[in-house]
């Protein structure tokens, strides 16, 4: 089925050059897009026509045509005269955008099976080959990701600013998480990559209405190397999840010591809690004590800046790290300690993450 932005853009175009009303219906007759109320007067019309067998039906300033491989749509006209020619020119517009979508989701279908290396290396060149798809080129990969549960508009939204099947490539892959295959120009290949993820970001966020995380990918320059790609998206995702939570734009290559700290076993994790924690995995602050924490890390370890930021007086900050330091034994106005601290926060909540992972297989 083609997306009801399509199909109302198609009805559009027949309107603006026909000057005829006209709408698209599915076989049970529910009015799918319309250039005016008075379309919704052919219901019954369609009703009938659907059920008659007939591929054309003309009365009295009034068309029912039916368009798609398998009949799935019903394209109705209402007009004085040229209702016929109007009608058979919007199923030949139809037909060809659902010849288009069929080949583009051929695409999607191969480089999804590319990605998860289910496709031999002479089977990829074969099927890029039929599908005229470029085996190799600049791309990159960007995994878009909702923040919230719930059906949404991105792949849609993508496939209208992107998608048109013959260079970019949208796949959803689930009803949260879809995919852009971007094809990149030229050798500045990084300032792509921002301008893209900016844009993605802006263009769902307004248009789609939906608040997500945008992942990018390490630039390929073979079709094979889908599966990297896809990893190294689904890596910066992660990463982004555990430890930049505020961050939407997320890219494989920048995300610094939360890298690192990603890769780490849950064993080691442990291991290196109970030593910084003086035995314990985890250590527990009060709210208080993290937002000083926190506030304390962002103004480079100044406390008169953090005092400010925090709306108390220095003493009063300074108390509070002393309190921090019995809990730990580190004294984060020292840059040693604040480090050593800064790392664990950061271990811990790679630890939280592990075992909500390892939970999660377990139900």
């Amino acid at each position: 089925m083609l997306p009801n932005q399509i199909l109302h853009r198609v009805i559009q175009d027949i309107y603006r050059i026909t000057g005829q009303d006209c709408g698209v219906w599915d076989r049970a007759g529910h009015c799918l897009a319309m250039t005016g109320e008075n379309i919704l007067l052919l219901k019954e019309e369609v009703k009938t026509f659907s059920g008659s067998g007939r591929e054309t039906q003309l009365e009295g300033g009034k068309g029912c045509f039916l368009a798609g491989a398998e009949g799935e749509y019903i394209l109705t006209i209402r007009g004085q005269e040229g209702v016929e020619r109007s009608g058979c020119w919007g199923v030949s517009q139809l037909n060809n955008l659902l010849l288009l979508q069929k080949e583009r989701l051929d695409k999607g279908q191969t480089l999804l099976r590319i990605m998860r290396e289910d496709l031999s290396e002479s089977e990829i060149l074969q099927l890029t080959h039929r599908l005229r798809l470029a085996e190799s080129g600049a791309r990159t990969l960007f995994l878009i990701e909702a923040r919230s549960k719930g059906k949404t508009l991105i792949p849609e939204t993508l496939r209208g600013l992107y998608g048109n099947g013959s260079r970019d490539f949208v796949i959803p892959l689930d009803e949260r998480r879809t995919i852009l295959v971007k094809s990149l120009d030229g050798e500045d290949t990084k300032q792509q990559r921002v301008r893209f993820s900016h844009e993605i970001l802006d263009t769902l966020q307004m248009e789609a209405m939906v608040g997500v995380r945008v992942a990018c990918a390490r630039v390929i320059f073979h079709l094979r190397d889908l599966k990297k790609a896809y990893e190294t998206a689904l890596t910066a995702l992660e990463v982004g999840k555990i430890f930049y939570e505020e961050k939407n734009l997320l890219t494989y290559g920048e995300l610094g010591v939360g890298h690192l700290i990603h890769q780490l076993p849950r064993d080691r994790c442990q291991m290196f809690l109970k030593e910084v924690f003086l035995g314990e995995q985890e250590q527990v602050f009060e709210e208080e004590e993290l937002t000083a924490i926190y506030t304390f890390f962002e103004c480079s370890l100044n406390i008169s800046e953090a005092a400010r930021r925090l709306f108390v007086h220095r003493n009063t900050l300074v108390h509070r790290l002393e309190r921090i330091q019995k809990k730990t034994g580190l004294d984060i106005r020292v840059f040693e300690d604040a480090l050593t601290l800064k790392i664990a926060m950061m271990v811990s909540e790679h630890n939280r993450y592990l075992e909500k992972k390892e939970a999660q297989k377990h139900d």
